[in-house]
């Protein structure tokens, strides 16, 4: 039913759980998943005030970083699973980018975290703005139960 999900990964329990229904997913109907990470490249507001910090510098690392994680987290997938991988960064909320990137790919699905229980919630998790705005269906999966 779903043949190009596309996920957001994050570093959580539910994370990992998001990883495995869209390998799930992709796997079942013969697929092609793509793994994506949302980096936010925007200078921090001291920057540039005398900081000597070198935002294009700190952006290629950060891309690099993220582009590392991508490619250990592909090799660990089943060889016979289609991956695609993508790092998106913009000077933009990281919604946006995943909006972006829907727009840009074939997707039919989208995989994300659910919310995080406040107060981390509050800081900007935007999977229930996916929710609201995405185009395609979206899955949200939630921390396991303890």
């Amino acid at each position: 039913m779903f043949r190009q999900p596309l996920l957001v990964l994050t570093d959580s329990p539910s994370g990992r759980r998001a990883l495995d229904l869209a390998v799930e997913l992709a796997a079942r109907d013969r697929g092609c998943l793509t793994l994506a990470t949302v980096t936010d490249t925007s200078p921090p507001w001291w920057a540039g005030a005398g900081t000597g910090l070198d935002a294009a510098a700190e952006r290629e690392a950060s891309c690099r970083h993220h582009e590392g994680l991508l490619a250990a987290i592909r090799d660990a997938l089943p060889h016979d699973l289609s991956v695609r991988t993508r790092c998106l960064q913009a000077c933009e909320r990281p919604g946006t980018q995943v909006l972006r990137a829907l727009d840009e790919g074939v997707h039919d699905v989208l995989v994300v975290e659910a919310p995080a229980p406040w107060p981390v919630a509050a800081a900007g998790h935007c999977s229930a703005w996916l929710q609201r705005h995405s185009p395609v269906p979206v899955l949200t999966v939630r921390e396991p139960c303890r």
